[in-house]
């Protein structure tokens, strides 16, 4: 009973992001800065870069090196359905994605305190 209880709940609160991808990501340089606008910062459950949330809903691949998950994406109060890309490096130390101006972006993984 409690495992089907415990199953439930995980599946209420989403998708798990793989543990390859989680952690901090930013430009090279700015990993050491308070504030950073390129900064994304990969949780379990969900993925911030500054002022955007992005929550997954659905894993749509779950690769070494790729993902893709539908889910929402969430912006001063505002919600807004897609999709996000994210790609690692083989060396698992760069990640890219493409920002809304369909640009690629590279950012570090930021070492851990």
């Amino acid at each position: 009973m409690l495992a089907a209880l415990v199953a439930v709940a995980a599946l209420a609160a989403g998708p798990s992001i793989p543990w390859a991808f989680r952690g901090k990501w930013d430009l090279p340089g700015q990993c050491r800065m308070a504030n950073s606008d390129a900064r994304l910062i990969v949780r379990e459950r969900d993925m911030v870069f500054v002022e955007l949330v992005f929550t997954p809903k659905r894993i749509l691949k779950s690769e070494a090196a790729d993902l893709v998950a539908d889910g929402e994406f969430n912006e001063e109060g505002m919600a807004e359905q897609g999709n996000l890309s994210l790609r690692l490096s083989r060396s698992g130390q760069r990640i890219s994605y493409r920002n809304h101006d369909n640009r690629v972006v590279r950012l570090n993984r930021c070492p851990q305190k």
